[in-house]
């Protein structure tokens, strides 16, 4: 991630996981709330950068902090609620996390019981998660 002329733009964002190497984001969104950016790559991983200070940037492993098999493609910001919202497709799963009050993700919900969410989409009281399987959407409750 660059800082350029006062804009934030995407250069050459990549996280090394492990053994396998380095993994572009399937997915960036910028947090109003605590003026921090956060990627996740398909991986394990999601990824939070300030653009400002350009070279502060956290990786969280989500293998450690929730049930495994959450590798997402997607993460999405809710203003309304201030949160960030991760549909997990491999364990059926999404992830609900406040940056602000909770910035070492310790305290992320886990929802359940949805059939490959792979994004999630926002009304102006509800949060939805996109489904692979039979029934598109269903509400994050």
């Amino acid at each position: 991630f660059n800082a350029v002329g006062g804009m934030a733009t995407v250069a050459a964002c990549s996280l090394t996981v492990g053994d396998t190497g380095v993994v572009m984001p399937t997915a960036v969104e910028y947090c109003p709330a605590d003026t921090k950016t956060y990627a996740v790559c398909g991986s394990e991983y999601v990824m939070r950068v300030d653009l400002w200070s350009g070279t502060n940037y956290t990786k969280f492993n989500l293998s450690a902090l929730v049930t495994s098999g959450c590798n997402p493609f997607h993460i999405r910001y809710r203003a309304s609620d201030s949160k960030l919202y991760i549909p997990c497709q491999g364990n059926h799963t999404v992830l609900v996390w406040n940056p602000v009050t909770d910035p070492a993700m310790g305290a992320v919900v886990q929802k359940t019981g949805f059939d490959g969410p792979i994004d999630v989409v926002f009304t102006g009281t509800k949060a939805f998660a996109v489904q692979s399987g039979i029934d598109s959407l269903k509400e994050i409750i």
